[in-house]
């Protein structure tokens, strides 16, 4: 569960003002708004990897002495990667630094049909090859949380349609995802809650989380 309190949100303006809410694991949460209105701001900093600029936020179901970078995973976008280094070589790596099962490798490459060019230099890859290697990480990682910042895009429609799989498999196994999208309603019907942000203030369901 996440709970964050009276959250601050601030870029070259406040992006979120005093926002307070939870979320729970086993569900799926999309997060709708324009682009520079702050949803990678706020992934980032539910991701713990920058500080919100006021407020709290907390993971309550952690034992005490697991981070929250072991237990989430962010991943913003495939210009992360390194073009010399192989989709496995990614694989691998998330596998072994978030302490997962290694079975979850070829769990993702089957899942994303990534076997004939998992062991190419990424330089070699097209936008939607990389975007699998993306994909698979979350998998490699077995992470409690995931968090997606436009997951599906250069994906074609099969592999939307294997997201879309991927994230109800998620959830039955009572993973939180939190994912944004530029396809807007046309994945965001997976949903179980949707969050919004109209600049300063962000919504759940419709509802103002302010104060």
């Amino acid at each position: 569960m996440i709970i964050a309190k009276h959250i601050q949100l601030v870029a070259e303006h406040i992006l979120i003002s005093d926002a307070s809410f939870t979320l729970s694991t086993g569900k799926i949460y999309g997060l709708s708004a324009p682009n520079g209105s702050g949803k990678s701001t706020l992934l980032r900093s539910l991701a713990g990897l920058r500080k919100s600029d006021g407020g709290t936020i907390s993971f309550s179901d952690l034992p005490s002495q697991t981070s929250i970078k072991e237990q989430c995973f962010y991943f913003e976008n495939s210009s992360w990667l390194d073009s010399n280094l192989t989709g496995y070589d990614y694989l691998n790596l998330i596998n072994h630094l978030w302490k997962a099962d290694p079975k979850h490798i070829e769990e993702a490459i089957t899942t994303w049909q990534m076997q004939d060019f998992i062991n190419r230099p990424i330089k070699k890859y097209s936008l939607g090859m990389k975007q699998k290697v993306v994909l698979g990480m979350y998998q490699a990682t077995n992470a409690r949380y995931w968090l997606f910042d436009e997951p599906t895009l250069a994906l074609d429609k099969q592999s939307v349609a294997t997201f879309l799989n991927y994230l109800s498999t998620a959830r039955a196994k009572n993973k939180m995802v939190i994912f944004s999208s530029h396809a807007g309603d046309e994945v965001f019907h997976i949903c179980d809650h949707i969050l919004s942000i109209t600049n300063p203030s962000l919504f759940l369901d419709g509802v103002k989380t302010n104060g």
